[in-house]
């Protein structure tokens, strides 16, 4: 809880400056701003000991929140990219693009997919599967299109040995004749 408060407040200080910040630019960029005034809010800012110091707090914060920042955001790409669980000998994780090659292999196995290709994001609230088909056209496309879901979502489970949702959505992109042969999704 004091994190995220601690969060909410680097980045509403964050966004506060660069908004200052943006205002400033767009003031020069729209001529409201002459070079004299410029150059007297300069002044000012280089002669009064409280507006430097206000200004050494401000880049120091800038820099360090933006540090934080992307800290934070490449450690959530990162952690997105695999799934996670633990056993008692220790933490497991698997590449989202293993699992995205083993829905390909699932789908290449019944004769009425020509290809499949998936992709896989983890969340807290599941694993969300989003899949692009070239299809078969003398097929049932409902009746294919829920074995396929079937058939990953037991697998997926099976494999990683959860319980979590599984949510697998397919856009059939193609539907070929069988003896066509097919372009790539």
């Amino acid at each position: 809880m004091l994190k995220r408060i601690f969060s909410t407040l680097l980045l509403f200080f964050y966004m506060l400056i660069v908004f200052c910040l943006s205002f400033g630019l767009l003031f020069v960029a729209l001529n409201s701003l002459t070079p004299k005034q410029i150059d007297d809010i300069i002044k000012q800012v280089y002669y009064t000991q409280n507006l430097r110091i206000l200004a050494g707090v401000s880049a120091g914060f800038t820099i360090l929140t933006s540090l934080l920042v992307t800290h934070i955001l490449t450690k959530k790409l990162h952690r997105e990219r695999t799934i996670a669980f633990y056993n008692p000998d220790g933490e497991v994780t698997i590449s989202l693009s293993a699992v995205e090659d083993l829905i390909k292999k699932i789908a290449m196995q019944l004769h009425e997919v020509k290809e499949l290709k998936a992709d896989v994001r983890a969340t807290r609230k599941g694993i969300f599967v989003n899949s692009r088909a070239i299809l078969y056209s003398n097929i049932n496309i409902p009746e294919t299109t829920e074995k396929i879901q079937y058939l990953v979502r037991s697998k997926i489970q099976e494999m990683l040995g959860i319980e979590e949702t599984i949510k697998i959505k397919i856009h059939v992109k193609k539907l070929i004749t069988p003896n066509s042969e097919s372009q790539k999704v």
